[in-house]
């Protein structure tokens, strides 16, 4: 489930970080896969003169039979293996885009920085880091208190009879309790001696 903490217009709920950095996550999935797929199929190949084998069994030491010594110099082993390092350049680079675009830096993640050369440029800019992400939090928390206090208004306006409320304790037991706005009416009472409302409907 996309956790949504970017604020969109003309969206509700917003947007997530997983939506903002999809296309650097799919180059990221799409390199690690060819960068797996090159590494699997390179390997290691021994030339031998016609009409020699070599056992292919997994003890240790192998016999192989010549008939001359010129053919043991016709024996070698050959490596192959694909050239990664532009694949392992540009998966890089997607994943410090996708890092930037969300003010995520290594020093936050408490690796080691070189852009920070003292103690104090860490923390300050592990500090930033943690602010930008502590801002989308903070935008959560404000679009979600705003809509439940809609609704709670909504529910003090047209909740005419009062109706079971199911909720669920800290030990997981489901309860149901009764909301009557009579009763927030009568607390508003207690509280500021009017029992007028703090706010209206707009």
């Amino acid at each position: 489930m996309l956790r949504r903490s970017v604020s969109r217009f003309g969206s509700l709920l917003g947007t997530s970080d997983v939506e903002v950095i999809r296309d650097q996550q799919e180059t990221v999935k799409k390199l690690g896969s060819k960068l797996n797929e090159k590494l699997m199929k390179g390997g290691s190949y021994v030339t031998l003169p016609r009409g020699v084998d070599i056992e292919t069994t997994d003890r240790e030491l192998k016999i192989l039979r010549l008939d001359n010594p010129a053919q043991k110099a016709l024996i070698d082993v050959l490596t192959v293996q694909a050239d990664v390092s532009r694949d392992i350049h540009l998966l890089e680079e997607n994943y410090q885009w996708a890092k930037s675009t969300l003010g995520i830096n290594d020093s936050f993640q408490g690796k080691s920085d070189s852009t920070a050369v003292s103690g104090t440029a860490k923390q300050f800019a592990a500090a930033q880091a943690s602010g930008r992400l502590e801002s989308k939090r903070r935008m959560k928390n404000a679009a979600y208190r705003a809509l439940f206090e809609r609704m709670f208004q909504w529910m003090l306006a047209y909740a005419d009879e009062p109706f079971e409320v199911p909720s669920v304790d800290d030990k997981g037991v489901l309860t149901y309790k009764t909301f009557n706005r009579w009763d927030f009416l009568k607390r508003m009472r207690q509280v500021n001696g009017t029992g007028m409302m703090p706010f209206c409907l707009t």
